[in-house]
């Protein structure tokens, strides 16, 4: 005999409550979360409002920027708690921790690590059924935030989210008196969407060449969205020092990683 069930299975579903996520992590986090057509946001509250959530009707907390001795805390004066997905710092970091209390350390908090410790970290009386998009890879998140000041006069400031599919960091040493030629990834030329440069000391003699044009690196350079095009949107950068010391370089770009 066969039984009727209306609506979905909420055995296959994962119940989340958002813990303090404001600000521009705040805001990665929850949409990252509510973008997931397996998980509900059942509570979305401050930290310091979470003690009048009891019973908290929860499989798992996203906690931003958790205080570890809160969050075990927490978990000890709570029964039956769900466990608690926490970003500590400033966001560079996550971990796991589980009733007992114990945490598990996950590293860098990518919206993929994310869904995955949510979807495979909740309990569940039934395995999950994987509801997400197939054929679909998760972005990256870069998050930035600019702010130029006047000394006693205005200030101009803006901040927000690109994606990406992809990101490198490097670090190259550009030789006193020669040219450096940098590799900035597979396929990069023309899916730069994000590129910064930074000279460890800025310099008149630091450059990079831009079709035959030296471009001074005597300040940091941060370039977005079609401001890459500026350098051409290159698959690698020359740079040339001609200074008499060697000269440290640090680039962070964000590409595309399709056609």
């Amino acid at each position: 005999m066969g039984s009727a069930h209306g609506g979905e299975d909420s055995s296959r579903r994962v119940r989340v409550a958002l813990v303090g996520c404001t600000g521009l992590l705040g805001e990665i986090i929850s949409r990252t979360v509510r973008d997931q057509p397996d998980f509900d946001v059942v509570a979305a509250v401050e930290p310091g409002a979470l003690h009048a959530l009891s019973p908290l009707e929860a499989d798992l907390l996203v906690w931003k920027e958790a205080d570890e001795a809160a969050v075990a805390a927490w978990l000890c004066d709570a029964h039956g708690a769900p466990r608690v997905l926490a970003t500590l710092g400033d966001g560079r970091e996550a971990s796991l921790w589980q009733l007992t209390p114990q945490r598990t350390r996950l590293g860098a908090p990518s919206p993929a690590v994310l869904v995955d410790t949510i979807r495979n970290g909740a309990p569940s009386s039934e395995p999950q059924q994987d509801l997400r998009p197939q054929g679909h890879e998760m972005p990256e998140h870069l998050i930035w935030d600019v702010t130029v000041r006047a000394d006693g006069g205005p200030q101009l400031n803006d901040s927000g989210v690109m994606e990406v599919d992809a990101y490198d960091k490097l670090s190259v040493v550009v030789p006193a008196g020669d040219d450096l030629a940098v590799d900035l990834g597979p396929a990069a030329a023309g899916r730069i969407s994000c590129l910064v440069i930074m000279p460890t000391e800025p310099s008149d003699h630091l450059s990079y060449d831009v079709d035959g044009t030296g471009i001074k690196l005597n300040q940091p350079q941060f370039l977005f969205g079609g401001a890459v095009d500026l350098t051409g949107n290159p698959a690698g950068l020359t740079f040339s020092n001609a200074g008499s010391q060697d000269a440290a370089v640090e680039i962070f770009l964000g590409r595309d990683a399709t056609p």
